[in-house]
């Protein structure tokens, strides 16, 4: 399958000129505000798209009901992987780049760009699937998450690939608040993780991915 820049599929998805040029200024408006996020955004729009290619031709999964739901908005996904913090426009750069643990209040405005993120595009027509996986993308599988609290089969499966995403990108990447891990610990911490944070079938799938992405293959059972 030809991969399709995330620029040309802002532009094939959106429904007009007009739409086309409001999701480009938005993201070129994150871009300048806060470069690392762009940037994970652009990487956590690469692994979903990557390992949604990978579902299509998965002889474990490719006829399960959940891989054919996912399959049948594979592009609403993916536009929701790319834009999935574009509500961090409206939280202040000192909350987002803060190297110490966040004050209750600065938490409590970070959780906001979820709901942000979801008020810029619901009203966009044919993007409604789109704001809700932006959304729900900080969901936990065990109801613990945010802003709605949903847990299990309440979430959105798209959602839940973004969320596992975004969580492995975070892990490996540099950050001013956190140490950098290594892929196979990402890895294990999603493994930890599983039944609590992320479902288990989606985070298998996503191992089972990863090992073949890598040379390397992570010594995890899946």
């Amino acid at each position: 399958m030809e991969k399709v820049s995330a620029h040309v599929q802002l532009k094939s998805t959106a429904q007009s000129f007009e739409q086309s040029n409001h999701l480009s200024s938005l993201f070129q408006l994150l871009s300048i505000k806060d470069p690392d996020v762009a940037q994970h955004s652009h990487r956590v729009h690469e692994w979903v798209r990557d390992w949604l290619e990978f579902l299509n031709q998965d002889p474990v999964q490719a006829d399960d009901s959940a891989v054919k739901t996912v399959r049948s908005i594979q592009v609403e996904i993916e536009l929701a992987a790319l834009l999935h913090d574009i509500g961090k426009l409206g939280v202040l750069s000192e909350i987002l780049n803060k190297k110490q643990a966040l004050s209750e209040d600065e938490w409590r405005m970070m959780k906001l760009h979820v709901d942000l993120g979801y008020q810029m595009l619901e009203r966009l027509p044919g993007f409604d699937l789109i704001a809700a996986l932006i959304r729900q993308h900080h969901e936990r599988f065990d109801g613990r998450g945010y802003p709605l609290g949903l847990e299990g089969s309440q979430i959105t499966p798209g959602a839940q690939l973004i969320s596992i995403v975004d969580a492995f990108d975070a892990m490996t990447s540099k950050r001013c608040y956190q140490k950098q891990r290594s892929t196979s610990e990402a890895l294990e911490e999603l493994k930890n993780e599983a039944g609590r944070q992320f479902d288990p079938y989606w985070v298998k799938s996503f191992i089972r991915f990863t090992q073949q992405s890598f040379e390397f293959r992570a010594d995890l059972k899946v």
